[in-house]
């Protein structure tokens, strides 16, 4: 043993030295560097082209409040709303999981031979939801069991589903917590309790719960901060979550058209024509009232659409819409997708409904696809679908979005024809399209748009032949040097 007068507490220089000469030297060149390197991200966002725009949209005190309060006549959701919707899932999704978790936990811990098949269902499923993601469970709901088409349950709204799912994936896991922490309460504590008499209930009452909770609520607190995150996910199946409603806020605040003024008598066709970006989707899901109006009116068969007291919905009865990515419902059929809105919203009974789609299906050469879902149909046979769909309820006007877009080039014909057929039997429409040769054979106009305004308008055999305006004129010999024409 080493004599206290020989033992030395000198620093050996092996322990810490932020406070030595070299740590201070250190500390000061690791605190400069990191100003430096926030000095450059705060220069390039101050200098950036569009600095001011983004600036505008998310870091001014009054946008922020209106995105936060939101403005319902303008079509969009408030943030405040979302978050406290988000709240709303979490604490009633928390409040059913708490109780359902501890039940399984008290289950699989149980010795009783009348609860063994129950232990074997709850080892099961703690088993199987621990095992699958979220998102799956989420999915699996929200759309499998509206699919089913059982009474009140597949008719639910999504909010019931999301929460649902939080519910059965978060139990397997909270009552996992559960178990350890009633596990770790030792086992002489449970002797002393049956020595005194106690009931089994009463002595988990009363002895193991309150000293198994000191262990449960660490990991348990871990959950519910996972849980409230977690309830944002719910969104995949429409529900609106503050980010969500945050992205559209700011979507709005970008203009993207510009004075537009079209008119489109009865059974005209129009095709608009531009780069993308340049504003013809938008113009679209404005007539449909899909996209909020800052300013300016829409007039549809003599009335206006954008008024206050108008019902969106009404609207869209008289207007339908096709979109590039077509959009068809994953679970349902091809007979489900045309027939879903004709009686729902258009009050048809089921016979009416599926005769007139099977009417629809079978002109346009998709009567014997009518049973098939459709991941199972060609990009221009889902297209097809979406142009019957929308001609089921009985429209005045069609709204094309671009929609050969997302096909293969020779898909496209196919879905042309079909849009050529509505157009000789006289169907109003209003054409996105990129197919120029398209435009220039089906249309009694062409409007050419270019950063959200209306450039030019004229029959297609002017525009295409001589067109008045220089950006039009460019924009055509792109076209021709890329073999697009």
């Amino acid at each position: 043993m080493t004599p206290l007068d020989q033992t030395s507490f000198v620093t050996t220089g092996r322990g810490p030295r932020l406070f030595t000469a070299g740590g201070k030297r250190g500390t000061v060149v690791s605190t400069v560097s990191t100003i430096v390197v926030l000095g450059i991200f705060a220069a390039i966002f101050v200098l950036a082209p569009g600095a001011k725009t983004v600036a505008h949209a998310f870091f001014s005190p009054r946008d922020m409040w209106q995105a936060f309060v939101g403005n319902p006549r303008q079509g969009y959701y408030s943030v405040g709303a979302a978050i406290w919707l988000n709240i709303r899932m979490f604490l009633v999704a928390e409040a059913l999981i708490l109780p359902f978790a501890l039940l399984i936990a008290l289950i699989r811990l149980s010795t009783h031979p009348a609860l063994f098949p129950l232990r074997i269902l709850a080892t099961g499923y703690v088993d199987f939801f621990r095992g699958v993601p979220l998102i799956l469970v989420i999915l699996a709901l929200g759309l499998g069991v509206p699919g089913l088409y059982l009474p009140v349950i597949s008719f639910q709204h999504d909010v019931v589903y999301g929460v649902a799912a939080l519910v059965l994936s978060y139990s397997a896991y909270v009552s996992e917590v559960y178990r350890a922490g009633l596990n770790s309460v030792h086992q002489s504590q449970v002797a002393a309790a049956r020595s005194l008499g106690l009931p089994h209930w009463t002595a988990l009452q009363y002895v193991i719960l309150p000293q198994a909770v000191r262990n449960i609520i660490p990991p348990l607190l871990n959950d519910f901060i996972s849980l409230q995150k977690d309830t944002a996910l719910v969104s995949v199946l429409g529900v609106i979550e503050a980010n969500h409603a945050a992205q559209i806020y700011a979507s709005l605040i970008f203009k993207v058209l510009k004075g537009i003024d079209l008119a489109v008598d009865s059974h005209e066709v129009i095709c608009l024509i531009g780069a993308s970006g340049s504003g013809k989707s938008t113009l679209l899901r404005c007539v449909n009232l899909l996209e909020p109006i800052d300013s300016g009116r829409i007039w549809v068969l003599g009335q206006e659409i954008t008024g206050a007291d108008i019902d969106a919905n009404l609207v869209r009865r008289e207007i339908g819409i096709v979109f590039q990515s077509f959009n068809l419902f994953p679970h349902m059929t091809v007979l489900r997708n045309v027939t879903l809105a004709p009686r729902k919203v258009l009050h048809l009974s089921a016979r009416e409904a599926d005769a007139e789609a099977r009417a629809l299906l079978d002109r346009f050469g998709l009567a014997d696809k009518r049973d098939d879902y459709p991941d199972r149909l060609s990009g221009g046979q889902q297209q097809r679908v979406a142009i019957v769909r929308a001609l089921a309820m009985r429209p005045q006007i069609m709204l094309l979005d671009e929609v050969t877009s997302a096909l293969d080039p020779e898909l496209v014909a196919e879905v042309l024809d079909v849009i050529g057929e509505l157009a000789a039997s006289g169907m109003t429409m209003l054409i996105a399209t990129h197919e120029m040769g398209f435009a220039r054979d089906i249309a009694n106009r062409v409007c050419f748009l270019e950063d959200g305004t209306i450039v030019e308008d004229a029959p297609p055999g002017e525009l295409f032949t001589d067109p008045k305006d220089e950006r039009t004129r460019r924009f055509l010999r792109r076209i021709v040097e890329a073999k697009r024409m």
